[in-house]
């Protein structure tokens, strides 16, 4: 979906292009660094790279977790299997030793001070949703997790060279146990300087286990992306959200009210056009989350059957009483309702949920790296009563800084 950052009216306009294709502005601008440069060769990756090992614009397809193997590709002589004249890269091949990732941003990163960083805590996810098609679904509860004293060590060379204290946590569920929190508690701690994150969390585990609540805090949990999908009974438990929605309902006021309160915010995603929901029921859940105040995000639901990683649900969209329509479009119905009804659902609830959000979650902290705003002031200021100009300004300064950054490389 194109979500715009700064939206100067109340209604937001929910558009999708079609689906696992480039957008119109990016492709533009591809086709014209390739037209003024035609010796340069173009890669692509991504959970559709599928969609574009024909595509005559790129030279390289990437598949999969790729470090190892795109390194290999642009220092080495190894030949890779093609396609007409485009060669495929396949990460899926190895498995990249995340466990022992020793990274660190460099001088050529061109990392700008206080910008809000990335750094990724483990791989995959201990759950297989029904809707979900990332890879390493299904791991093991301690596969793929990295050493935490060297997460300490990056977000303590981070703080010395770039002045970094807010980041996004990478983790398909950090708080998938908790060990990990705890191991990880233990190094973030130690540190001479506080940090501020945010991350999905699963909100049954949360509920089951509330001695996480104290170390998220601790640690400096600001902003929790919880991905709830329905609030329908009978939905949730068919796509791998096993908690009563009662519950669901009643955990995240006791959050919101008592908790937490305004000291983390929350973002609450959910999709429309999954099994056994119909609009009724989605609107339903819409008008809870609104009146609770809790800040929410609606997508419809996509069924790509031609993806590299395709979900439970694309795999088996017949199985679950799903028609496509269109493949390349990704347009689907069944008996309760078209991908075209979930799109103009998502679109209504968006047009009021967004600009009546407050920042919460990713869009919080890319808005800190602007460094106009502490956290408690944006966590508490809604979409709609922004100053755009300010941030626009803050922008363009950031990005000629940046600009000016790559000339003296």
């Amino acid at each position: 979906c194109a979500l715009p950052i700064f939206p100067s009216h109340d209604k937001i306009v929910y558009k999708r292009g079609d689906i696992g294709k480039l957008p119109t502005a990016l492709r533009n601008s591809v086709e014209r660094i390739k037209k003024t440069n035609p010796h340069v060769k173009l890669a692509i990756g991504g959970g559709n790279s599928n969609n574009f090992v024909n595509d005559p614009l790129f030279d390289v397809v990437v598949h999969g977790y790729a470090e190892d193997v795109f390194l290999e590709y642009l220092t080495t002589k190894t030949v890779y299997p093609t396609v007409g004249n485009k060669k495929i890269v396949n990460g899926d091949e190895r498995k990249f030793e995340i466990e022992t990732l020793d990274h660190l941003w460099s001088h050529n990163d061109c990392v700008l001070p206080n910008e809000t960083l990335p750094i990724e805590i483990s791989r995959g996810c201990i759950f297989k949703c029904k809707f979900c098609a990332y890879p390493l679904n299904g791991k093991h509860k301690f596969d793929y997790l990295r050493d935490p004293k060297l997460i300490a060590k990056e977000i303590q060379h981070n703080y010395e060279n770039y002045n970094v204290t807010n980041y996004f946590f990478a983790d398909d569920t950090f708080n998938d146990s908790t060990f990990k929190l705890e191991e990880l508690h233990k190094e973030i701690t130690k540190l001479p300087f506080k940090i501020n994150f945010t991350t999905y969390l699963r909100l049954d585990l949360l509920h089951s286990h509330r001695e996480q609540l104290e170390l998220l805090k601790d640690m400096g949990l600001k902003s929790a992306f919880f991905g709830i999908e329905s609030l329908n009974e009978k939905t949730s438990r068919f796509i791998g959200k096993g908690m009563n929605p009662e519950k669901v309902k009643d955990f995240i006021s006791e959050l919101k009210t008592g908790i937490w309160k305004d000291d983390i915010s929350m973002l609450c995603t959910f999709i429309v056009g999954l099994p056994f929901e119909d609009i009724d029921s989605t609107d339903r859940s819409f008008e809870w989350i609104k009146s609770v105040g809790v800040n929410s995000a609606w997508t419809p639901l996509t069924i790509n059957a031609d993806a590299r990683y395709k979900s439970d649900i694309a795999i088996n969209y017949e199985k679950y009483g799903y028609v496509i329509e269109d493949r390349s479009k990704g347009s689907w119905r069944n008996d309760i309702m078209t991908s075209d009804v979930a799109k103009e659902a998502a679109n209504r609830y968006n047009s009021y949920a967004l600009p009546n959000n407050c920042f919460s979650s990713w869009v919080l902290f890319a808005m800190l790296s602007y460094q106009l705003d502490s956290v408690d002031q944006l966590q508490n200021t809604k979409f709609k009563d922004i100053d755009p100009n300010k941030y626009m300004q803050k922008h363009m300064q950031m990005v000629a800084q940046y600009k000016q950054m790559l000339k003296d490389l």
